[in-house]
């Protein structure tokens, strides 16, 4: 309970240095739920940042050798998602846990929704996504949040493109929803995954973002401002009012500074729109 404490503390203070040090001097006395904390706490301080400290690994070895048969289907979700915002896929528990993500039906809306964004990122195979998926449409996603339907509506889109699923169904389960809260860069994901999608469902949601997104484009970056843009302009023939997304965020795209890539998702998403020429956006930016 001391070590959990530690941890917790640890984290409220941003601090994974602090919550691996508790993992170098108190991992005798971890049971598996304090392990699996440490590993979730740091996934959320250190986003996709590794920790390359000899505790970390001392962390995931001691998981890996845990019974698994202890594990809630909740934790199983966690320790899913952390080891895929670490980016952590060579590792043995990594293995473990896509082999434990197996059984599906264990899983409530919340922890499918978590454990589909995780194993995509993971590279699972096509069988144990397709699974998730079909679960995920069977039951919903009642009791998520925005970042987590972000997170699945993302995740079946990349799964159509990386392991080419054919689930027609999401336009009607995963879609509507609302995307008033949702940060910058969600938005921009969700986007980003409608544009996969097909059906009026999905053009009429990706029309919502765009009518969320103008009045918030000054808290895009860069790279968001091109990506939305873009995606609108998929919609345009259908939903007219996206121009308007793109010309704002055209005006606010600063091209000098900006990766080559977003130059030309803005540029063509402006081309595409006929909101102004491209070569307007380059001289006035």
């Amino acid at each position: 309970a001391r070590a959990q404490q530690k941890i917790l503390d640890a984290a409220r203070r941003k601090d994974t240095d602090g919550i691996l040090a508790v993992v170098a001097t108190d991992l005798q006395s971890f049971e598996t739920p304090t392990g699996l904390t440490a590993l979730h706490r740091i996934a959320a301080v250190s986003g996709s940042r590794c920790p390359s400290l000899p505790a970390f690994q001392q962390l995931l070895n001691f998981l890996d050798q845990a019974d698994s048969r202890t594990w809630r289907p909740a934790d199983v979700a966690n320790c899913c998602w952390s080891l895929s915002a670490l980016r952590v896929k060579d590792h043995p528990l990594t293995s473990k846990v896509l082999t434990m993500c197996s059984k599906p039906a264990e899983f409530d809306p919340r922890e499918t929704a978590e454990t589909l964004a995780g194993v995509v990122r993971l590279g699972a195979d096509s069988e144990l996504v397709e699974q998730l998926a079909g679960h995920l449409l069977a039951v919903g996603l009642e009791g998520t949040n925005p970042v987590m339907r972000t997170n699945a509506v993302w995740a079946v889109a990349t799964a159509r493109v990386q392991h080419g699923l054919v689930l027609q169904a999401t336009d009607v389960r995963l879609l509507p929803w609302d995307v008033r809260p949702a940060s910058p860069q969600a938005l921009v994901m969700f986007a980003w995954a409608l544009v996969s999608q097909r059906g009026t469902v999905a053009k009429s949601q990706l029309a919502e973002i765009g009518r969320v997104s103008v009045p918030r484009l000054g808290e895009f970056s860069p790279r968001d401002l091109a990506s939305v843009a873009w995606a609108a302009s998929k919609v345009i023939p259908e939903q007219p009012g996206t121009t308007e997304l793109v010309s704002r965020a055209a005006s606010l795209f600063p091209v000098s500074g900006s990766r080559g890539q977003d130059c030309a998702n803005i540029t063509w998403a402006v081309a595409s729109a006929s909101c102004f020429t491209a070569g307007d956006l380059l001289r006035v930016r």
